[in-house]
């Protein structure tokens, strides 16, 4: 099932404007600029007194579920563009956003929302590839494959095997990569799947 669509309370547009200048000007938050675009970031010392008002808000479901929606959403949205000219600067992106990245599948994961970061996995297997993350998809499809009280079922275990095989092949282990790809095709056909069970 899809993320479930939770709404935060509503604020108008000079809201999130004025809340980042206070906190930029009492040193909260800092402000890395670009040609084209700004990112703030939160001080190390004022995150976890932060998350913590945050965990017990009422507000923490509401900024989980659209943190976790809109890094799902880029995560898919690029896939396409990881295999055509714009690599580049689709992998700088995606590498910018790598923690963000992270903490939704990490979010995902413990939502028990396998179906939906096997998705995220498949979309970002390219860019772990090219950006020298080759663990980063093993550990996470392992992660959701070891969800005993929720075992996923046989097409999210195909795709999310297809990302941990790929990983263990582009790291030479072939004979474990086999074993892999093996299962993938054995449930691929017990599912009628046998042409979707690819990167």
């Amino acid at each position: 099932p899809r993320t479930p669509a939770i709404r935060g309370p509503a604020i108008d547009a000079a809201t999130p404007l004025n809340l980042h200048t206070t906190l930029l000007a009492h040193s909260l938050i800092t402000r890395d600029s670009s040609e084209d675009s700004a990112r703030f970031s939160m001080l190390k010392t004022f995150r976890p007194s932060a998350t913590e008002k945050l965990t017990r808000s009422d507000e923490n479901v509401a900024v989980q579920t659209g943190h976790t929606r809109h890094y799902r959403d880029l995560a898919l949205g690029t896939v396409a563009d990881l295999f055509g000219p714009a690599q580049p600067e689709r992998v700088a992106h995606l590498e910018q956003e790598h923690d963000n990245l992270r903490a939704a599948l990490g979010h995902l994961l413990a939502e028990d929302q396998l179906g939906e970061l096997a998705d995220m996995c498949l979309a970002l297997y390219l860019f772990w590839q090219v950006g020298d993350h080759f663990t980063e998809g093993e550990i996470w499809a392992r992660a959701a494959l070891a969800r005993e009280h929720v075992p996923p079922n046989p097409t999210t275990r195909a795709r999310l095997l297809v990302v941990a095989a790929g990983t263990l092949y582009a790291r030479t282990r072939y004979a474990e990569a086999v074993r892999l790809y093996d299962e993938v095709i054995l449930l691929a056909r017990g599912t009628g799947e046998i042409g979707r069970a690819h990167v």
